[in-house]
């Protein structure tokens, strides 16, 4: 019906998920691998959705109203202190069985589906499964790793200001930088809270640590009155979604909390004893009021162009195209090629190792719209300032030199080259959610630069 884990790697960067045990069989004589859980590595849920009837042998899966479903959680442990190969002499001597079941809860819980409208006089639900409240931000910043969207009053604020900014932003339901949801409908008090992250870093670092943890307020309580609702159970370092309860009386109060620090876009790395092992964020989901979106992965989450008339597609993008060619303006992939260096893909330099920002092109097909280009992060530009119209011409052409020396090296000579590399100092910790909207209200445009440069008798317009 469901599973869910720890969100956690291996000594490799591997995502420990897929767990196999070698068990003996005796018609065979010797140990057979077994899959025992295949598991999402996306952290710990408290609660889940369930629409169907997984063993029915009617045509419907619907659950039907009235009816008892029995259900069962089982717990696992996992231990892997040497890998067990059968084909490698060195490692008969290793774990078996990595994969532990659970013998402490072994217990079924029923539950029956009913619509509520009837109860208590008249049911109206406001709120379904999943949903989530408004959020308004006090401080902080970043998405969590959620989709956002600012409400049209805190747009149009950040445009009256006379400082182009709002202090206190507000996000739509469900799409705000902390993934707040409802479990029950009927036990929603109707109040509203203070989230509040504590952090013993100092006061003028920007980036929470991962130890850190989080208090829920409730902030109508009165002076001396015990105003702590809730309290982490766990820190910020792994997604765990927390069912809350008000600790000052027990009660339930409807929804859950799920507030974590995010894997940054791009690749993390290690390297040791001349072994580089490079991981990146996983394709995943995010849920939204209820409603799972498949994230494409390396931490791109999603991507989406609306028009205001769907039937006019007025704007396109320049399309980017792979290989020895002055379209290919992106540099994803993993190309390593010295005799063409203008060619490669973008990385950073890990002692002469090279590892990647996106070797497998999620910001270009995440991101892909109307003319086969996109928006692409400024450091998966290319830096190339000048091409060559045939090897040993002479004669060069523009390059793009978008993501310039500040951030991307474009950087060669005869003997040596550097093209493509992103410096130490530059990393894709800022890249952050973005809304870019066009419209034809001047008194909202903000400003931008227009440059016309003459190329003998044509003309290069950089807007």
């Amino acid at each position: 019906m469901a599973q869910c884990d720890l969100k956690n790697y291996d000594a490799q960067g591997n995502p420990i998920a897929k767990l196999v045990n070698f068990e003996y069989n005796d018609a065979l004589g010797y140990s057979v691998p077994a899959v025992k859980v295949d598991g999402a590595n996306q952290g710990i849920k408290h609660s889940f959705k369930i629409t169907q009837d997984e063993f029915t042998n009617t045509s419907s899966k619907t659950l039907v109203n009235h009816k008892e479903y029995h259900y069962l959680a089982l717990a696992y442990g996992y231990n892997n202190f040497k890998t067990y190969n059968p084909g490698d002499p060195t490692a008969l001597d290793g774990q078996k069985e990595p994969f532990f079941p659970g013998r402490l809860n072994i217990k079924v819980y029923t539950g029956i589906p009913h619509i509520p409208t009837p109860e208590n006089g008249g049911t109206v639900l406001n709120a379904l499964y999943g949903f989530g409240p408004p959020i308004t931000r006090i401080e902080g910043r970043g998405n969590g790793g959620n989709i956002l969207d600012l409400t049209k009053e805190t747009e149009d604020a950040i445009l009256a200001s006379p400082e182009h900014r709002s202090k206190n932003i507000t996000y739509e339901n469900g799409l705000g930088p902390v993934k707040i949801k409802v479990i029950d409908p009927l036990s929603i008090q109707g109040k509203k809270y203070l989230l509040k992250v504590l952090d013993t870093a100092a006061t003028n670092t920007k980036t929470i640590r991962g130890k850190a943890t989080w208090v829920l307020l409730d902030p109508t309580a009165l002076p001396g009155e015990d105003d702590i609702v809730a309290i982490s159970e766990t820190d910020l370092s792994q997604p765990y979604e927390q069912i809350i309860y008000d600790r000052r009386n027990n009660t339930f109060l409807g929804f859950s909390i799920d507030l974590h620090q995010v894997e940054k876009c791009g690749p993390t790395w290690t390297y040791s004893n001349g072994l580089l092992n490079s991981s990146y964020v996983e394709p995943g989901a995010v849920e939204i009021n209820g409603t799972e979106v498949s994230t494409p992965g390396n931490g791109l989450l999603y991507t989406k162009i609306d028009f205001e008339d769907p039937e006019n597609f007025y704007l396109g993008f320049f399309q980017d195209l792979d290989g020895n060619t002055p379209l290919n303006w992106v540099r994803q992939g993993s190309t390593d090629d010295s005799n063409t260096p203008d060619w490669n893909s973008n990385y950073w330099n890990e002692t002469n190792l090279k590892v990647f920002f996106d070797p497998q092109g999620k910001f270009v097909t995440g991101t892909s719209f109307y003319g086969g280009g996109g928006l692409v992060p400024y450091i998966l530009t290319s830096s190339v300032q000048q091409y060559e119209v045939s090897p040993g011409s002479g004669a060069y052409i523009p390059g793009h030199n978008i993501a310039h020396s500040v951030a991307v090296s474009n950087y060669k000579n005869a003997t040596n080259n550097t093209i493509g590399e992103i410096y130490t100092n530059t990393t894709s910790l800022n890249i952050g959610s973005v809304d870019i909207v066009i419209t034809p209200d001047k008194s909202k445009w903000s400003r931008s630069r227009f440059l016309k440069r003459v190329i003998g008798l044509q003309d290069l317009i950089i807007t």
